[in-house]
């Protein structure tokens, strides 16, 4: 009896300390979502296994089913696991791609496993660290104070059309610091300190400017405008545009006089320049092959448009939709816009399960409002640069841009689910 107490016991301690582990990783995935793939991917690994060994799964099931917010994706990524077996494409390719989708899971499993406001202080201000120290190396670039040829993520200098990064390349770039821009704004706005609102108003101002100014990054830069704006009418009301036009034209002609770099994108350039000449096919499907890819999913679309062609199997489809036509790609795994892949991959009953997992974690954000109001806002605006990006990317299966949703969402949105627990706790 007595031994079979102490199991008990040790137990009980092991899912203890697999408990702090997993807190730990969190947060340290949070700081590593600025830092190279490969560290964003081993603790998203580790979260896993140790969400497991932690147990309590009756309890976090419970959490899960209850909040729609937390199930859809999790009913998501098993419709993937489901696209998995009537994929038409080979068994290993659709596997690679379930695996990729597998990170929705994060969502339930970190929301439904953060109970306590520390934790997720912790989670927030380790991703706003990295933030910082990723401005600060952009603009030292920019200076020159630091080399460029850091050997870290140059390479994006001649494939992305240049720009200053560190980790990161201009889209996956462009698109968090545009969302810690937002967070900036926020937590300048809701701080009672004026020194503390002054300093997060400038870093704000900075962090756009190294978006539109530094980076090329085109997403980035429409996400940046557009919680630009959404940030204005949460905050204050649309009589405030006005004066945000006047600000951001003086910001502009500022710029010019101190003859900074204004010019556009070299393909959104190229492309205007093709257009112009008359060349409104040919000219502009090689520069903008992204335009092609949308057309000619849609034309698969229109062939299976309620059940889809399974996970991971556009590469497939694409190809032989295109094998006679005098294009330059073939190829296509992805079509950069995570709605038509979902819709082409899951047909019509994914396409709407997608929207929802938006809508439902927008609604539940209106309770998000624990210690201070920060959480609300950032979940929405999570949510909203997520709603941007995936128009133009499929930022779902992307190793930076996926977690970086995921796991964020997990902890803005544990913060509710924290928060109705201690009220049905004091039922």
């Amino acid at each position: 009896m007595f031994i079979f107490r102490n199991e008990n016991l040790s137990v009980l301690e092991i899912k203890k300390y697999s408990q702090k582990i997993f807190f730990a990783l969190v947060i340290t995935a949070c700081f590593s979502i600025m830092l190279p793939t490969a560290f964003l991917s081993i603790a998203f690994g580790s979260m896993l296994l140790f969400w497991l060994i932690a147990g309590d799964y009756k309890k976090k099931l419970f959490l899960i089913i209850k909040y729609p917010a937390l199930l859809t994706p999790a009913i998501l990524g098993s419709l993937y696991l489901i696209g998995l077996f009537f994929s038409t494409a080979p068994f290993l390719l659709s596997l690679k791609f379930f695996l990729k989708y597998l990170k929705l899971l994060l969502i339930p499993i970190i929301a439904s496993s953060i109970q306590t406001e520390k934790i997720r202080v912790f989670a927030v201000n380790a991703f706003i660290s990295a933030v910082l120290i990723t401005l600060a190396a952009s603009y030292f670039k920019y200076l020159h104070i630091i080399p460029m040829n850091l050997h870290i993520h140059d390479r994006f200098l001649e494939t992305a059309g240049g720009g200053y990064y560190l980790f990161k390349g201009s889209i996956a770039h462009g698109i968090l610091m545009s969302f810690a821009m937002y967070m900036m704004i926020i937590r300048a706005y809701f701080n009672s300190k004026f020194w503390w609102k002054l300093t997060w108003a400038i870093l704000a101002f900075f962090t756009f400017c190294d978006v539109m100014f530094l980076g090329y990054g085109r997403t980035g830069q429409v996400i940046a405008i557009g919680l630009l704006i959404l940030s204005i009418f949460q905050l204050y009301n649309y009589k405030i545009l006005f004066r945000l036009i006047i600000s951001f034209t003086a910001l502009i002609l500022l710029a010019n006089l101190l003859s900074l770099n204004l010019q556009l994108p070299p393909r959104i350039n190229q492309t205007i320049k093709a257009i112009q000449d008359g060349d409104r096919v040919e000219k502009v499907n090689k520069l903008e092959p992204r335009y092609m890819m949308y057309i000619n999913t849609m034309k698969l679309i229109k062939k299976s448009p309620i059940f889809g062609y399974g996970t991971g199997s556009l590469s497939t489809e694409y190809s032989k939709l295109t094998k006679d036509d005098d294009i330059d790609i073939k190829f296509v795994p992805n079509p950069h816009n995570q709605y038509l892949l979902t819709q082409f991959e899951l047909g019509f009953f994914g396409f709407l399960l997608l929207i929802t997992m938006f809508i439902k974690q927008w609604q539940l954000s209106n309770n998000l409002i624990v210690q201070n109001d920060y959480y609300n806002y950032y979940a929405k605006g999570l949510i909203f640069t997520m709603a941007i990006g995936c128009l133009f990317n499929s930022l779902i299966i992307d190793a930076t841009e996926g977690k970086f949703y995921c796991i964020l969402m997990g902890v803005f949105l544990s913060a509710c689910v924290a928060k109705q627990s201690k009220k049905n706790s004091k039922l």
